[in-house]
């Protein structure tokens, strides 16, 4: 029974680690609304974050190089090891924009290149997150489609397609393309939006990575499968 208790307390602890984080993620891009100070105080918040996400899960890390290497394991993995990546590569860039808190991590780049890089990293950082969201989604959908009726999948479909615009929409205006070129000149979200409005607006831009991340793992699991698959009666 204490077995139980503590591993559905550690489930409970998991999700609420991962909610905080993706909120996070979506002010730190919405930078717009937070101001410098704040902005700097999220991004520590989202490393601090992002280690416990680690703690909790280093029972996966432990069998990363076992077994057999499979298209579901690779959609799985690869976004994964790309995003630590990342983050240990946007560590090298705060030190010249720090200026609210008092310590500064050396950087060897100058401040213009620090913009820049930092920008570009934390972007693909966003993207490559929703990837992995995506993945973690896609076990969900792929159970929710086998058991939908055809009017439920039309619906859903639809509503994929909508929302698919309108992040790419999103994605677009809010200048994430142009970043992740490690070009300078992010627009953003408009500085008198509401916060609540902006983090909705940031999390729809990336709804379509979340999309491509679930249906990659769709797809990868049913080429190791096929009988299974719902989309087998699509092809």
């Amino acid at each position: 029974m204490a077995s139980i208790m503590r591993r559905e307390l550690r489930r409970g602890l998991k999700v609420l680690v991962d909610v905080a984080m993706i909120l996070d993620l979506a002010l730190l891009v919405a930078r717009s609304l937070t101001g410098s100070a704040l902005h700097e105080w999220l991004g520590i918040g989202f490393f601090a974050l992002a280690v416990a996400h680690n703690l909790l899960n280093r029972t996966w890390w432990k069998t990363l190089g076992r077994g057999r290497w499979t298209p579901l394991r690779a959609v799985v993995i690869v976004p994964i090891v790309l995003l630590v990546v990342v983050c240990v590569a946007l560590l090298l860039t705060v030190g010249p924009l720090t200026t609210a808190l008092p310590l500064r991590l050396p950087s060897p780049l100058g401040l213009w290149q620090s913009r820049s890089v930092h920008a570009g990293l934390a972007c693909w950082m966003y993207v490559l997150a929703q990837l992995h969201v995506g993945t973690h989604c896609g076990r969900g959908v792929w159970a929710w489609w086998r058991r939908a009726r055809p009017l439920a999948r039309t619906i859903a479909l639809v509503g994929c397609a909508v929302l698919l615009a309108l992040g790419s929409y999103d994605f677009v205006v809010m200048g994430f393309p142009v970043h992740l070129a490690f070009a300078y000149g992010f627009a953003g979200v408009a500085v008198d939006a509401p916060v609540a409005y902006g983090v909705l607006e940031v999390l729809l831009a990336g709804f379509p990575f979340v999309a491509l991340g679930a249906l990659a793992r769709v797809l990868s699991w049913g080429s190791v499968r096929q009988r299974d698959s719902p989309f087998v009666s699509l092809r």
